[in-house]
């Protein structure tokens, strides 16, 4: 094959994140992004939405929805959020967007030191309103089940809500998830802004 002739970047400036991870943040920030080639340049473009103002908690709660239609009156302010999962870019597409879109005045981001995160995690998880568990947490060297996490704080008695947000979502996925007390699940497509109204209904 013509490509095997050409081997992954060495470049110590390469984050490695590559366009799979690129198109996960863009459906989760709603950016549109294209990659074509013309002749021999190839061409990537990113889109973002138009606006990307911070609501403001300060406002009338009859005035308080964005242009798009979040309704954020719904959200009490405040809401502490915490997050587990095994990719740094998801996690910071969480922290910016669940402040953005859910009045967040607090989200904690735990997995970006693998495995070692997980007790910290445990420990501080249940002091928060909304859990936000990715399923399939690949650190290296070891796999841990977010189903397993959730059933465990949801045994201990934790009264907030629990999400899985994983890229496994087909009918028995869901199931599996709603058995151990799961109360809302995302896709990971799903971008940040729909699912805080999945969240708001749930």
């Amino acid at each position: 094959e013509e490509r095997d002739k050409f081997h992954s970047s060495s470049n110590p400036l390469s984050s490695g994140i590559g366009l799979q991870h690129t198109q996960l943040a863009a459906l989760a920030s709603g950016t549109d992004v294209s990659l074509w080639q013309e002749g021999s340049l190839v061409i990537f473009q990113a889109v973002q939405p138009s606006s990307c103002a911070l609501p403001s908690v300060d406002r009338n709660d009859q005035e308080d929805e964005d242009a798009d239609g979040v309704d954020l009156s719904a959200f009490p302010s405040g809401l502490h959020i915490c997050c587990i999962d095994d990719t740094p870019l998801s996690l910071r597409t969480l922290e910016v967007g669940l402040k953005q879109n859910a009045r967040a005045a607090k989200v904690d981001t735990y997995g970006q030191n693998g495995p070692a995160d997980v007790s910290r995690f445990l420990a501080h998880a249940p002091r928060t309103d909304i859990i936000i568990f990715d399923n399939h947490l690949d650190f290296p060297g070891q796999h841990m089940s977010g189903v397993e996490l959730l059933r465990t704080i949801k045994q201990e008695g934790f009264q907030g809500l629990l999400v899985i947000r994983s890229g496994n979502t087909s009918d028995e996925d869901i199931l599996q998830y709603r058995e151990a007390g799961c109360h809302c699940v995302l896709g990971k497509e799903i971008p940040i802004k729909e699912a805080a109204v999945i969240i708001k209904k749930a």
